[in-house]
């Protein structure tokens, strides 16, 4: 399956933004597991940006 960077660009995109949202709202909570979770959601998220972005250069 081909990965359509035109489409999962943005999703990705949008994921990385909520995560890090999510990470200041669990930090709020006192709950620093499930923020350190979000943070690294949001970096692979944003890796996986990269990736894609990198992977559309080469074609």
């Amino acid at each position: 399956m081909k990965l359509n960077p035109r489409i999962w660009v943005p999703v990705a995109q949008l994921l990385t933004v909520v995560n890090v949202g999510a990470v200041y709202f669990a930090a709020q909570a006192a709950e620093p597991w499930h923020a350190t979770l979000h943070a690294g959601l949001a970096v692979l998220f944003t890796v996986g940006i990269d990736w894609l972005r990198s992977r559309a250069q080469d074609s």
